[in-house]
């Protein structure tokens, strides 16, 4: 049985961050991963520019090492696409980039096996995390968490759940992290030879599913990430099947159609759910922490949160270096990662998902919007749908 300071349960961009991030504090990390590197993860593949950002206060060197990251594709703007409509097109200023989580994911672990000592444990699935031992003192004296997989058996002092929508460490506490979560489900295929730019983001907005969006997102060697996302409450208690509706709106969206049509589809098409912020909710405890996915950190406007992830590993690393300084690891001062987490992540995400009920909810405002795309508000608007930034 091995002990650690600190368990990072999940090595996605979440539990990546987090670990460069503890990589000079002196405590001993474990990071944990049910899978084995590189590995697929279904989602759009979009990497923000706010992404790269983290990265570069993590790594001095990140530029020069992400120049020599070969599985990507720079992207420079987003479109948005209405049933006749002409589209509108917004530039992007800071640096973006699709890859396939397959690569990027492992691009990320590979930073981590390189620039830190964390122990990283890949192909190992959790089934049982608990506290061996609860201490009166509510948290101050760390207890105890025992970790279990079918060939490992960890203990630590402090847990880290960066384990995504179904996250083991969320559901092994007795506080409801998930009460009201807003859902939205998506599917998601490869496709090469598409008959669009290689450094433009597509999303159709759809007459067919007024409360979701198709895209079309080029991933570099003329492939290309087809999908569709829609709202949870879209589809419950309707006969919509996702992954059918995909394939018809490919087949008789006549705008779809033409961009696809002689295209190769490369794969299956899969599916996947992603927890979106809808408003605040605890996402810490005493002596554990939720980051990316596990605390629903996914933007509702734009189905992304590789860069929510990151920016919460870092926020959770933070936290555990100063329960560890102050020798406190009480549910009340694990609340200051939770108030970080709110102020610079949650309040843009809330504004967001507020945004999101508006369009989904009003189709033929967004229409006649869009029919003025040329106008200046109309811009403002695709700023704030597709995460133009300012320059800093």
């Amino acid at each position: 049985m091995s002990h650690y300071d600190i368990a990072i349960i999940g090595a996605g961009p979440a539990g990546t961050a987090c670990a460069l991030a503890l990589r000079e504090s002196g405590l001993r990390v474990a990071l944990v991963d049910k899978s084995t590197f590189p590995r697929d993860k279904t989602c759009g593949d979009a990497i923000p520019g706010p992404a790269l950002k983290v990265l570069r206060k993590l790594l001095p060197d990140t530029d020069e090492i992400f120049d020599q990251f070969t599985e990507k594709q720079r992207v420079q703007s987003s479109s948005v696409h209405l049933r006749n409509i002409k589209p509108i097109y917004v530039n992007w200023v800071t640096k973006a980039y699709n890859s396939p989580r397959l690569d990027f994911d492992n691009f990320l672990l590979d930073l981590v096996k390189k620039y830190t000592e964390t122990n990283i444990y890949e192909g190992e699935k959790i089934y049982k995390v608990e506290q061996s031992s609860h201490h009166k003192s509510g948290g101050f004296k760390p207890s105890t968490f025992v970790i279990e997989g079918k060939n490992i058996h960890l203990t630590c002092d402090l847990i880290i759940g960066c384990d995504g929508a179904n996250s083991i460490v969320s559901r092994s506490f007795s506080v409801d992290f998930q009460e009201n979560i807003k859902n939205s489900f998506a599917v998601r295929a490869y496709y090469a030879g598409v008959n669009c730019a290689a450094n433009d983001n597509r999303f159709y907005l759809l007459d067919e599913l007024p409360k979701g969006y198709f895209w079309i997102f080029p991933v570099g060697k003329n492939v290309y990430n087809v999908g569709l996302g829609v709202l949870t409450n879209q589809i419950k208690g309707k006969k919509i099947d996702v992954k059918d509706a995909f394939h018809d709106i490919v087949k008789q969206n006549p705008d779809i159609r033409a961009v696809l049509q002689g295209a190769e589809l490369l794969d299956k098409v899969k599916g996947f759910r992603l927890p979106l912020w809808s408003r605040r909710q605890p996402i810490s405890g005493a002596q554990m922490m939720l980051a990316g996915d596990a605390a629903y950190l996914v933007d509702p406007l734009q189905g992304h949160g590789i860069d929510k992830a990151m920016q919460s590993g870092v926020l959770a690393a933070e936290q555990a270096i100063s329960c560890f300084e102050k020798g406190n690891f009480s549910a009340t001062f694990m609340r200051d990662y939770d108030e970080k987490v709110y102020t610079q992540i949650g309040k843009e995400l809330g504004r967001n998902f507020r945004l999101m009920q508006w369009v989904s909810g009003y189709p033929r405002m967004v229409k006649l919007l869009a029919r003025i795309g040329g106008n200046e508000r109309v811009k403002q608007l695709g700023q704030r749908l597709f995460y133009r930034k300012k320059k800093k």
